[in-house]
């Protein structure tokens, strides 16, 4: 029930993680693309003022012209009329009182004289785009940059543009007609105005997928944080069963034999008393290695280990470490090989927790064989490093978990069951031993059908 609630949590908080992940990037979407359309509507709305502003001072230029040669080319123009012309050029406007049997009435002669005089040049002129591009071209390249642009005139049914004609223009301003003439009007077309937009957007892009990165990192750190917890409280749970059993199976032993001798008057029998002793004294120094074990590794980790360096000759360190694991060997019907292509490397160790190295991979290979345990230790030089290659034909470690198993209470499960009873502080202690004489250890063998083959690299010592 308890892993199953695990499982349900761990499953429950990574659609959480996908969900925030989803909305965040949605989010900071809908920001870009909000922020490009105000950005956009920006853009046109000052290149329609631009625009608007051009046509109306052309238009006004226009009629002054127009009006200009007019009093000057009309010879037959009477007085009244040249006055009007003159007052005209100087003013947007004109209107006429009339009285009529006490009645007012307000008319404007000013709109009827402009569209009598601008009519012909209104028909005549096809080449406005033109004019009307060169004169906001300097303005717009000042406002907005490098941009690709057109003008497009609308007479009628008749259009015009200058420079080139957009069949798919980018945007489009909002038609500015012309004071001369309301069936005449302007627009703008754009070619790259996305691209104008992107590069005043920049700022605000870098900033937003910083923000989206950091965002997704976050969520990412916080499910793989979680995951590693949720993993090592599963691997702590799993760590204090072992142990609990591993200390209860020696103490209740112990307890027995002690019960057994003064219920059973042992005592009196010197030959019975000094087995049970044994025994005791065999169990006892079982729970002592393994309180040392967990004891070491929690110095290790506080970086308290003190090691003892020594001038070491390593293929006789471990014929040594053999001999004195004979009688073990021999009760688990165990073979350990020793091959060496130089008889006379030296390394500098701390003979005690060195040693502890191979005793562990060597009750790791008895541990993990099914059948007579076969170890082979090869020993050779690669440059500067004194390289061992420990192999077994063992139950094998897959391949994918050559990182976890250094550690601490990692252990390889089979079907979610540990196979062997264990406590997973033994490759975590071989590694920290290894890094503090400045090697590394490594797993090689990627097919776990063949066995285990751990790589170690130690320096040489100087001579």
């Amino acid at each position: 029930m308890k892993k199953m609630n695990l499982w349900k949590r761990r499953k429950a908080i990574k659609w959480y993680a996908v969900i925030a992940i989803t909305l965040i990037t949605i989010f900071q979407s809908y920001w870009l693309y909000s922020v490009y359309q105000s950005n956009k509507q920006i853009i046109l709305k000052e290149s329609e003022n631009i625009l608007r502003k051009t046509v109306l001072e052309f238009d006004n230029k226009t009629i002054q012209d127009q009006i200009t040669n007019s009093i000057g080319k009309s010879s037959e123009m009477d007085d009244v009329t040249r006055q009007l012309l003159n007052v005209l050029k100087n003013k947007n406007g004109l209107s006429v009182k009339i009285s009529v049997e006490g009645q007012e009435f307000n008319d404007s002669v000013s709109k009827q004289l402009m569209e009598r005089l601008t009519e012909k040049e209104a028909t005549i002129d096809k080449e406005k785009s033109k004019k009307i591009y060169n004169l906001i071209k300097e303005e717009l390249t000042i406002t907005l940059g490098k941009i690709n642009f057109s003008v497009y005139h609308y007479n009628k049914d008749v259009v015009d543009f200058f420079p080139l004609e957009f069949k798919n223009a980018d945007a489009i301003t909002e038609q500015v007609r012309s004071e001369m003439d309301g069936k005449q009007y302007y627009e703008i077309h754009f070619a790259n105005v996305t691209s104008i937009v992107i590069r005043d957007m920049i700022s605000s892009i870098i900033l937003s997928l910083i923000y989206l990165i950091m965002s997704i990192s976050a969520v990412i750190l916080l499910i793989l944080n979680v995951d590693k917890s949720r993993k090592l409280m599963m691997q702590k749970d799993n760590f204090t069963n072992n142990m609990t059993h591993e200390f209860k199976t020696p103490m209740a032993t112990i307890y027995a034999a002690i019960e057994a001798m003064n219920t059973y008057n042992v005592l009196d029998d010197k030959e019975m008393a000094k087995e049970y002793l044994g025994m005791m004294k065999k169990d006892l120094d079982r729970l002592i290695n393994m309180t040392d074990s967990i004891l070491f590794n929690a110095k290790m980790s506080d970086g308290e280990v003190m090691l003892n360096f020594e001038n070491t000759n390593l293929k006789i360190f471990i014929e040594e470490i053999k001999n004195n694991l004979k009688q073990v060997l021999e009760n688990k019907h165990a073979k350990v090989e020793i091959t060496a292509t130089h008889n006379d490397l030296f390394i500098n160790a701390d003979t005690e927790h060195f040693g502890n190295v191979f005793r562990n991979l060597i009750d790791n290979s008895i541990k993990y064989s099914k059948e007579n345990a076969a170890i082979t230790i090869t020993i050779s030089k690669e440059g500067k490093f004194a390289k061992i290659l420990f192999s077994d034909q063992g139950m094998g470690i897959p391949y994918k978990y050559k990182s976890e198993i250094f550690k601490p209470y990692f252990r390889v499960q089979e079907n979610d069951v540990y196979s062997v009873k264990g406590y997973g502080l033994g490759l975590s202690y071989i590694k920290q031993i290894i890094i503090l004489h400045l090697g590394k250890i490594e797993l090689v063998t990627k097919d776990n059908n063949k066995g285990t083959t751990f790589q170690i690299l130690i320096p040489l010592a100087n001579d």
